[in-house]
């Protein structure tokens, strides 16, 4: 059985990964490591933890249903608790040697619907305010137009992955567009979204919406009801729409079925690290 400090010298090996050059998922690792022990403990496998994370996904955009700050706070709390187990679940499959195409493909999966469950959560809430069904409408144009893109994003990697078997060598993205403007500005929209509906970066905005209402109260309440987890809800309902447009243009178009990607060595990491996929 791994010891904390054994433990503390895994995650030191991880950190080499860029996805952990971050503060905040620096925090989360940190965080982490509890709940790494506890399961090697048990002997649970990367990927039960990986559908542990899908549960409390599920169980968080349940929470943003009622629309009361009190659930909104219980809903960022499981969130956290997401973004904890992502990083225990990578560690996991690296201390026991479980890494997989599988796993790879669950963990992208709960990375894109984090997003998704948050926002259709929003919305629903809203439909309990004032039960008018545009909320339900947006909540559906939500699930359709995060889940369409999201889906496939993971998909393409899980090509990526194995084309690689397994190598962790760096990655860089091949133009697939053949120097196209249109494919080059569909590329930046894919990329910016794709940070935006990260289910770092969803959590994180959450936790500030919440933190605005909690705080300054329904200043927006003429704009929207629940004004600040409102607000957010539109801007990522926004960023869902952009992404699946943007990669359903590249699917029609240039008949983009797969990310392709030229294999680096090693020492080109520096150069190619804010390109390799999450």
């Amino acid at each position: 059985m791994l010891t904390f400090k054994e433990i503390n010298q895994a995650y030191d090996l991880r950190m080499k990964d860029h996805y952990y050059k971050y503060p905040y998922v620096r925090i989360a690792g940190k965080l982490s490591f509890a709940f790494i022990w506890i399961f090697l403990r048990i002997g649970a496998s990367a990927n039960q933890v990986t559908g542990l994370r899908l549960i409390l996904i599920i169980l968080g955009g349940a929470a943003l249903i009622p629309c009361r700050i009190t659930w909104n706070i219980i809903a960022v709390i499981i969130f956290h608790l997401d973004l904890i187990l992502d990083v225990a679940d990578g560690m996991i499959a690296t201390i026991k040697n479980e890494s997989s195409l599988t796993g790879r493909y669950l963990d992208n999966v709960c990375h894109s619907f984090s997003a998704v469950f948050i926002v259709m959560g929003i919305f629903w809430g809203q439909y309990t305010i004032n039960r008018d069904p545009l909320f339900l409408q947006l909540a559906l144009l939500a699930v359709i137009f995060g889940w369409s893109s999201s889906i496939f994003y993971s998909q393409r990697y899980v090509t990526v992955y194995q084309r690689l078997a397994g190598n962790e060598s760096c990655l860089l993205p091949v133009d697939n567009g053949g120097g196209s403007r249109l494919y080059s500005l569909l590329d930046k929209v894919e990329t910016a979204t794709g940070h935006i509906n990260s289910h770092f970066t969803a959590t994180y905005s959450l936790t500030a919406a919440v933190f605005l209402d909690f705080v300054l109260g329904r200043q927006l309440a003429k704009v929207i009801d629940n004004s600040w987890i409102g607000l957010m809800g539109f801007v990522y309902l926004v960023t869902f729409l952009l992404a699946s447009t943007a990669v359903s243009i590249k699917i029609v178009i240039f008949r983009e079925t797969e990310k392709c990607y030229l294999r680096l060595n090693i020492v080109d990491r520096d150069e190619a690290q804010e390109e390799q996929p999450y």
